[in-house]
């Protein structure tokens, strides 16, 4: 005769892991600070590749038809303001990466400590069911 609480444990599990632990797995290869350190460098890349991309299409719009002479000045002045703009953008974005690396990584601690409760509870039925 099939066990209520059992069953109800392993649709639980099945669905937990079929919705939630494949998202949240490779939070738990890593320690906090290196899944942490690890976005930060991807955000780090992709954030530098997005800026690269709109700081060259400004420039190229800001050369197509706003400046008909250029000059050295300018040069300079656009490179300067170009990385000063970007130091304050990746400071920005990379805050932002590593508070969401975090709040997700505290996450998949909560959601793994969850499936961890829903096993030994399973556990837990199956003794009862020895003895």
């Amino acid at each position: 005769m099939l066990n209520v609480d059992r069953v109800r444990y392993m649709t639980q599990l099945a669905m937990f892991e079929k919705n939630e632990l494949r998202e949240y797995a490779g939070t738990q290869s890593y320690t906090r600070d290196d899944y942490v350190h690890t976005k930060l460098l991807l955000g780090l890349i992709a954030g530098s590749i997005f800026y690269a991309i709109a700081y060259a299409a400004g420039i190229a719009l800001l050369l197509a038809f706003v400046v008909k002479r250029i000059n050295s000045t300018f040069l300079i002045l656009a490179v300067t303001i170009g990385l000063l703009v970007y130091l304050l953008f990746i400071y920005i974005y990379l805050r932002g990466v590593g508070q969401r690396a975090r709040r997700r990584y505290d996450k998949g601690l909560e959601v793994m400590a969850h499936f961890q409760d829903q096993l030994e509870g399973l556990e837990e039925i199956y003794r009862r069911e020895e003895e």
